[in-house]
């Protein structure tokens, strides 16, 4: 059906000189069904329709999404017969301007998803012309405050619609009828967060400008917008977050997990490089960015379960991250989880091999070696509980490790590699790696002490 034809109908011209409805408005009936007695019924890929009575209105129709003719009408057209058509529509049942599809989208949101700048305002428009209606009538002038911030059932607003079709013009023109626009939902995703998470740093940029500052940083699952730049290594957008809101770095998500413990998860990088320089070590920009806000308490901070930075580094098996993380915070060595355990027992949980060498053959490190957790358990116990024998023999190649230190169940080392070999079996060196190795070599090192001694 063509936008001059519908127009016609709205104006009124919607019956021929014989009284018949055109071959028009029977297209309309085609896409819209209409409710009560002209009611279609689908069945298969075909429907039945009724012809309504000339004077049934043709605005009460809704297509088989909910889209009223508004809808319709804001999505396909920028026009000015798409325009006229719409304030028509606007003229005739004003409701219309609210009413809302079976996804919760407003004819606002159709129109700024489908980048129409021009019928976007010509919306807000007559949304405003309502409100100074309902000013005259002594009634409060929110109408057009309403239709900027009504929700769809995601809990987005047509901005967020315009931030994803990454449309500038379109931004700019909603938040200059309504400078707060930014600050909704109050919980969910923002339209910040949306154009961070589609590393739109121009979109970011005009939000936060329109906005005064007034913006909402808040993402899904608790998180801000700096985790989203964090994830991404989007390290533009990331400098302008630390910019505008340097606290960001000490908000958790919904696992306590901070942006430090996001940046903390990627490795560091080595390359050999110019002869005087043999070795260079380039740090993630993500991190030393959060490190140079001069903000240490992240750094500190631990997540719901009690994981620090360093422990998720150790955890990922980031050996250069986590050297770098003890290099600028030598006290984080001692940080323990919600179980006890410092970085390295979670580099054993997690068989983080090269973590676990670089801690046994740092000698500032060795204070750490024989620390127990809540269980009384050592990394080398954990190490064999694992029954991973490289794990095992980069903890036994350190002197300073204690073999003779017992858990809270009163078994060592020693006592632990017996227990799990199976019955029957005897101490001997086979040469695989297993725990009748481990034990063999335990059992030898605790003899040798004691001839020692």
């Amino acid at each position: 059906m063509t936008a001059r034809a519908f127009h016609a109908m709205l104006a009124g011209d919607a019956s021929g000189a014989d009284g018949r409805w055109p071959s028009t408005h029977q297209q309309a009936l085609d896409e819209v069904e209409e409710g009560g007695a002209g009611a279609a019924v689908a069945v298969g890929h075909q429907s039945t329709r009724r012809l309504p009575p000339p004077d049934a209105p043709l605005l009460e129709g809704i297509t088989v999404e909910g889209d009223t003719a508004l809808h319709v009408v804001a999505t396909h057209g920028n026009a000015a017969n798409f325009l006229e058509c719409a304030e028509i529509i606007c003229n005739r049942a004003r409701r219309l301007l609210l009413a809302t599809n079976d996804k919760g989208d407003t004819a606002l949101h159709c129109a700024a998803r489908a980048r129409r700048l021009e019928m976007a305002s010509r919306l807000i428009a007559l949304a405003k012309a309502r409100e100074d209606h309902e000013v005259e009538r002594g009634q409060a002038a929110s109408f057009g405050k309403v239709l900027l911030r009504t929700e769809n059932e995601r809990n987005e607003t047509a901005l967020h619609d315009a931030v994803r079709a990454g449309d500038g013009d379109m931004v700019r023109r909603l938040m200059d009828e309504d400078p707060d626009l930014a600050l909704f939902p109050v919980q969910g995703t923002s339209p910040l967060y949306l154009a961070i998470s589609l590393r739109n740093g121009t979109i970011a940029e005009i939000l936060h400008e329109k906005s005064n500052g007034n913006i909402s940083y808040s993402g899904p699952h608790g998180q801000n917008a700096l985790h989203a730049a964090v994830l991404l290594r989007h390290t533009a957008v990331l400098e302008l977050l630390l910019k505008w809101n340097s606290n960001l770095t000490k908000q958790g998500d919904e696992n306590g997990s901070t942006p430090v413990h996001f940046a903390a998860s990627f490795p560091l990088w080595h390359r050999k490089f110019h002869w005087r320089h043999p070795w260079i070590i380039r740090v993630p920009h993500s991190l030393s960015m959060l490190l140079n806000t001069g903000e240490v308490d992240p750094f500190y901070q631990s997540d719901k379960n009690g994981m620090f930075p360093v422990h998720v580094a150790a955890a990922v098996g980031a050996e250069l991250t986590v050297a770098f993380l003890l290099d600028k915070f030598p006290n984080s060595a001692g940080l323990r989880d919600a179980k006890g355990r410092t970085f390295l027992y979670v580099a054993v949980e997690k068989q983080s091999l090269a973590v676990v060498r670089f801690a046994c053959r740092t000698t500032s490190l060795q204070w750490i070696l024989n620390m127990q957790d809540k269980d009384g358990n050592t990394a080398l116990h954990l190490a064999i509980q694992a029954n991973h024998h490289r794990l095992f023999c980069a903890l036994l190649g350190n002197p300073q490790v204690n073999l003779d230190l017992t858990n809270h169940s009163g078994h060592t080392p020693l006592d632990l590699s017996r227990r799990m070999l199976p019955r029957g079996m005897k101490y001997t060196a086979v040469r695989t790696y297993s725990m009748h190795e481990i034990s063999f070599i335990i059992s030898n090192l605790c003899h040798s002490k004691q001839i020692y001694k």
